[in-house]
Formats: C-alpha cells, sequence, structure tokens
C-alpha cells in the first residue's frame, strides 16, 4: 500500500503546468473563467448601478432642500402681502382719528366728537371682521376652561352654577381660532 501512495503522489508532481494554472485559479477548462467574467461583470453593473442611485439620491436631497427653501420664501412673502393689506386699511381708521383729534380742538360739542370716534370704532371693527376676527359672545354660556379664563367667581341666584355672569375682557378668534381667550366671571 505504501508504493501506491508515493505513486499517486509522483503522478501529482509530474501535472502539466497548464492543467496547474486551472488548479490553482480553481477553475477546470473554460466555463469557470466565463463565470469570472459573468461575475465581474455583475458586479461592475451593481456598481454602475449603485453609483447612478447615489446621484439620484443626492438630486432628490437638492431639489427638495431648494423646494423648502422656496415654500419657507413663498409663506414669508404671503405674509407680508397680507399685513400690507390689513395695514393699508387700518391706516384709513389712523386718518380718521387724526381728524378727529383736530376737531377735537375746535368748537365742536362733546356729543359730536362721540359720534365720530364711534363711526371710527365701527370702521376698524369691520375692517378686522372682513380680516377674519370675531368677538366671542360668550356670556350666559356655561364654563369652558379650554376657552376662558376665569378670574373669579361669585354666588349667583340668578345664574346656574358653572355659568359665565360678566365677561371683563373680551376674547376673539381669527378664522375659529381662538387668538385671546376672553376674561370671564363664572356664578358658583
Amino acid at each position: 500500500m505504501a508504493k501506491r501512495t508515493s505513486k499517486s503522489t509522483s503522478k501529482t508532481k509530474n501535472t502539466d503546468p497548464d492543467e496547474k494554472k486551472n488548479i490553482k485559479s480553481g477553475a477546470k477548462g473554460e466555463p469557470k473563467d466565463e463565470a469570472v467574467e459573468t461575475a465581474v461583470e455583475e458586479k461592475a453593473g451593481a456598481e454602475d448601478k449603485l453609483a447612478e442611485l447615489n446621484d439620484k439620491y443626492l438630486r432628490l436631497m437638492a431639489e427638495y432642500d431648494n423646494f423648502r427653501k422656496r415654500t419657507i420664501r413663498e409663506k414669508e412673502e404671503i405674509i407680508k402681502s397680507a399685513a400690507e393689506k390689513v395695514i393699508g386699511e387700518l391706516l384709513a381708521v389712523l386718518d380718521n382719528l387724526d381728524l378727529a383729534t383736530e376737531h377735537r380742538k375746535s368748537d365742536e360739542t362733546l356729543e359730536e366728537y362721540v359720534k365720530g370716534i364711534a363711526i371710527i370704532e365701527d370702521q376698524f371693527r369691520a375692517i378686522l371682521a372682513k380680516s377674519g376676527l370675531e368677538v366671542m359672545d360668550v356670556e350666559g354660556q356655561p364654563f369652558d376652561p379650554e376657552l376662558h379664563d376665569a378670574i373669579m367667581q361669585m354666588d349667583s341666584k340668578d345664574h346656574p352654577s358653572g355659568t359665565i355672569m360678566t365677561v371683563t375682557k373680551k376674547g376673539y378668534t381669527l378664522s375659529g381660532k381662538v387668538i385671546r381667550h376672553p376674561q370671564v366671571v363664572v356664578s358658583k
């Protein structure tokens, strides 16, 4: 048996040099070489696809950043435009107040002056209402801590407990959103 082993070892040592190359590379014939080439091509294709996806990702991020900046800029412009419109309308109220102040120095009666101020107040309220401002009418309604600020509670025989008796400071909503809570006195 020892002789057989030595013969098989000697056969391995005397193999063809081209065959040794195939054995070293792990390939037997051309089908293995094609598989390696295919794998290399697939890897190169995957790397190209990864580079393409990375480029698309970077472009998308840049587009999103530009969109975000443009949206912020447009929002600021809309706010400025809306403020300009309201302030332009309020300037008419200011002009009328200036006229009333000038006329107060003249010989007009106090009654005429008060009428003029009432007209200016109505003009001012109309401009605010046109902009979406509404007064919260809460007197006689049940107290709601989400909508009202209670500044005091008082005993009352005329109102059920937890009802708003009087309003000390008016509350306002702007387009349905409370921008100032009314300050109220609540019955107990």
